[in-house]
């Protein structure tokens, strides 16, 4: 029989009564256990994260999407455990940290779970699994090789435990939600489950297909009735999980564990870093006590654990400091490949406010300036730099998702108002950079996404964004149009992202067809090709080669399913082979685009150019030939 969790904590809003309301009807449609998460501010959270204007990544709001919630103390839980022992449930706590377990653990809970974001916080995890009678182990947003470690280091094989499949998207779209996974994590653990954070129905009968023995589900009584979780479903929706084979086979995925692009964003919001719980002299080695981990990430991150574990301070680290690669082992964060190996120029994505933190001590060619919202209203303040500049428009501005080729004309417009003073700005950093040629070039996305369903009709979108581009002053730039990804991830005035559909700039012919006839170049975004390639079953190599002679610019990260953007060279569905023979030639630039690569001083860009590095050594031209 399959084991079902009402996952009720955030939808009783710390109310007695509405839980208890709450926990008989779940009772009733059918469910073995209920679950609930509690944290302690101080511990989880980074004294910095808790300031009035904390920022996240690229100047947007850092929120905290649980901080305003009510928990129960442990006379609360008390009372809720009591409840369920009458009524023949089990009750699993959820701690963030170990405050919370210590609450948890005085209020008698004995069964516990322990969250996506904090899988990796080994100190935490293993406190809590050594507390519990059973215990579910949640894997969202990891993949196969961080599962298989942290189930060897956790020795989750001598527990009663479950292995729990989730996506970290909340609610998590269907093309997300890789069912077949739990296979995988059969490999590391006989007994797993899913938590189901997604709203379609056949999803749980397809995760108890793929393996799965317990079902976790958000779950409130009635909808419009308090606050309820963005995944949560009603009382009674939860006695009707009805299927259909198109779905069944839709929602199974395929048999690997992978991170999706809005995973991705999810983490940078939840994720936590390693931050100095003590001082460390130079030369000693790093012990689990001398770390800590919390929100939001800077350097190290928390699935690198293992890796700083053991090594010696490279200088005197002080409590309460993010760590950073540079802290340790002498590892060098700044070697970006031996030059002549990759054709063309190498460049780093940089805000103006932190080319310093990316360049330093590193052989770049050039800097992609990425404006981000809050830098569209401000003047830009820089030094001169012997470096050519490469700009990027911004994705959002006053929380907007710009489109130039939107159908919706008030939206096109503010667009083209918004990207023309980009372009403004793009002009006067040309005499600030010392390499490079007249024009600056500059990156522009089309738009071309609507949520949550494609166009019926997107064939006006090709003239929309052309006409949008002749009412904006290009002067001194060269325009290089960027190709789409299908299934992009967005922020929509909150801090759950959410996946959209792209209806343009999609197919290879139709790009190369559109830059022609303009008079521009293209951008290929190796990444966003690659996931259109997968999608409509094409041909990375042919999309290559329809594109070659117009593409000016390359960004390059690996790619996975249909979203999965802005992972490791190599670690993907790239055929990297046929990257290096179509573009053994390219005089252009590269710019990595690696998911969060400005963490950490921006050694995960420099590790991107050591790895396509690796790969033209491997399949492209002798250095000597070029």
């Amino acid at each position: 029989m399959v084991y079902v969790i009402a996952e009720i904590g955030k939808n009783t809003d710390g109310d007695l009564g509405r839980c208890a309301e709450l926990v008989r009807a779940v009772h009733r449609a059918g469910a073995q256990a209920v679950r609930f998460a509690h944290f302690s501010l101080d511990a989880s959270v980074h004294p910095d994260a808790l300031r009035p204007g904390a920022e996240r990544a690229w100047s947007l709001a850092l929120e905290l999407p649980f901080r305003t919630e009510r928990l129960f103390d442990a006379d609360g839980y008390r009372a809720v455990l009591d409840l369920c022992g009458e009524l023949g449930l089990d009750l699993i706590g959820t701690p963030w940290d170990l405050p919370s377990l210590e609450v948890f653990q005085a209020a008698g809970v004995t069964d516990y779970a322990v969250n996506s974001i904090n899988a990796y916080n080994l100190p935490a995890a293993q406190r809590i699994l050594a507390a519990a009678r059973r215990s579910y182990l949640s894997t969202g947003g990891l993949g196969e090789p961080q599962v298989k470690r942290l189930v060897e280091a956790l020795e989750l094989s001598g527990r009663d435990a479950v292995l729990m499949h989730a996506v970290t998207a909340y609610p998590a779209p269907l093309s997300t939600l890789n069912l077949r996974a739990l296979q995988v994590l059969q490999r590391y653990h006989p007994h797993v489950g899913y938590s189901s954070n997604d709203l379609v129905p056949t999803a749980p009968l397809a995760a108890v297909a793929n393996g799965a023995t317990v079902i976790g589900k958000h779950v409130h009584l009635l909808d419009g009735a308090g606050p309820a979780h963005r995944a949560s479903i009603t009382v009674g929706e939860l006695a009707e999980l009805v299927a259909t084979l198109r779905e069944f086979e839709a929602a199974s995925g395929e048999e690997r564990k992978h991170e999706s692009r809005g995973e991705m964003a999810n983490r940078d919001v939840l994720a936590k870093g390693l931050v100095l719980a003590r001082a460390v002299p130079s030369g000693q080695p790093l012990t689990a006590e001398d770390l800590a981990l919390q929100l939001p990430p800077k350097g190290v991150l928390a699935e690198e654990w293992f890796d700083v574990l053991g090594l010696p301070a490279a200088r005197d680290l002080t409590a309460g400091d993010y760590l950073f690669t540079a802290d340790v082992g002498g590892q060098r964060d700044d070697d970006l490949g031996e030059r002549g190996v990759v054709p063309g120029e190498r460049g780093v994505v940089v805000r103006l406010k932190d080319i310093d933190e990316m360049t330093a001590g590193r052989d770049f060619d050039y800097v992609e300036v990425h404006y981000a919202a809050s830098d569209i209203g401000k003047p830009d303040t820089f030094d001169e730099y012997d470096l050519d500049v490469v700009v990027h428009v911004p994705e959002y501005a006053d929380g907007v998702l710009l489109d130039l080729c939107a159908y919706d004309e008030a939206l096109r417009r503010f667009s083209i108002e918004v990207i023309d003073r980009v372009m403004a700005k793009a002009r006067a950093l040309r005499p600030r950079f010392t390499r490079g040629g007249d024009l600056v070039r500059f990156v522009i996305h089309p738009g071309a996404l609507t949520h949550p369903d494609p166009l019926a009709d997107p064939s006006r979108q090709y003239e929309l964004f052309a006409d949008a581009m002749r009412r904006m002053n290009t002067d001194g730039l060269e325009v290089l149009v960027e190709n789409m990804t299908p299934f992009a991830w967005f922020l929509a005035g909150d801090w759950s992202p959410r996946q959209g559909v792209s209806n343009s700039f999609l197919d290879p012919h139709a790009m190369r067809a559109f830059v022609e006839e303009h008079g521009y170049r293209m951008t290929l975004d190796l990444c966003h090709a690659q996931l259109y390639c997968n999608h409509a079953g094409l041909s990375l190599r042919e999309y290559m080669e329809v594109v070659r002679p117009v593409v000016g610019h390359i960004h390059f990260s690996d790619a996975t399913g249909i979203d999965g953007e802005g992972i490791r060279v190599g670690t993907g569905d790239i055929d990297w082979r046929a990257v290096c023979e179509v573009f053994g030639g390219h005089t252009g630039g590269w710019t990595p685009e690696i998911w969060n690569g400005h963490h950490d001083h921006g050694a995960r860009f420099c590790q991107a150019h050591r790895d396509l590095n690796a790969q033209f050594r491997l399949y492209g031209p002798a250095p000597c030939e070029r």
